[in-house]
């Protein structure tokens, strides 16, 4: 189930972690990504109750640069 339909669906009973899918961290080239991850951003921090990760581990083959990005989208995040 995509992060921000599980949000919209449980987020008011149980705080939601994660969501951003690997592959997506993988494969995707900075600006999309920085989109992608400003999308779940703003799907799924109103509220609160949500927290910025992957979809699972992070394995060694996603660039560190992505992980990086990821990381300073949830920084600059201000709703």
């Amino acid at each position: 189930m995509p992060v921000a339909e599980f949000k919209k669906k449980y987020g008011k009973r149980v705080a939601v972690l994660g969501g951003v899918d690997v592959d997506k961290l993988t494969r995707l080239k900075e600006e999309d990504l920085r989109e992608y991850v400003r999308k779940i951003l703003s799907d799924c921090m109103p509220e609160g109750g949500y927290a910025l990760g992957s979809g699972n581990s992070i394995a060694n083959y996603v660039p560190v640069e992505n992980f990086l990005i990821m990381l300073e989208e949830g920084l600059k995040w201000r709703g």
